[in-house]
């Protein structure tokens, strides 16, 4: 029954704490797990515990900045080998040659390959600031606008992408307009 509450607090919690449409309240991200697993106190089986995030420093974001930027004028000039460089080790292994990288991109991802503007919004780090969370709107060539969250971890002094969530306009079912 314990479990239960704090199961359903989390949810509460999760769902009180949005930021910009997108929840930051979120159980870990990749963290270890809770030390109750490891035979510690903690919050329990199957729990891990919450991240806690801090308002990064204006060096932070820059740094972030300049990779996201980076990888997306890698995508405009078609470098999709500069383009990789900017991914963290443990995705580039995940997507194969800069080629298939290329065809997923501009298959999938029409306005991050073909890039007109991009605006920062909100950003986010873990208190060491080795991983970081970055809201943004990428505008492409045919003018359609997407919103995305960047996830960047420090490799070597610099942020790597590890991840993008979003980043697809939506579709409309014209089905049931009528």
């Amino acid at each position: 029954m314990q479990s239960l509450r704090v199961v359903a607090l989390g949810l509460i919690v999760g769902a009180c704490v949005g930021f910009g449409g997108i929840a930051w309240a979120s159980a870990s991200l990749d963290e270890p797990k809770a030390a109750s697993q490891a035979g510690g106190s903690g919050p329990g089986p199957g729990l891990s515990m919450m991240t806690v995030y801090r308002e990064p420093t204006s060096g932070e974001r820059q740094l972030a900045m300049s990779s996201i930027e980076g990888q997306l004028q890698a995508f405009r000039s078609g470098d999709y080998v500069r383009a990789v460089d900017f991914q963290a080790s443990a995705l580039r292994g995940q997507l194969g040659s800069p080629q298939a990288f290329r065809r997923m991109m501009q298959r999938s991802y029409p306005q991050f390959a073909r890039y007109r503007s991009i605006s920062f919004l909100e950003a986010r780090c873990n208190d060491s600031g080795e991983r970081f969370q970055f809201r943004v709107m990428v505008t492409g060539e045919d003018d359609v606008t997407v919103g995305a969250l960047y996830v960047l971890v420090r490799e070597d002094g610099q942020y790597r992408i590890s991840e993008v969530r979003g980043g697809q306009p939506q579709r409309t079912n014209t089905r049931n307009i009528i």
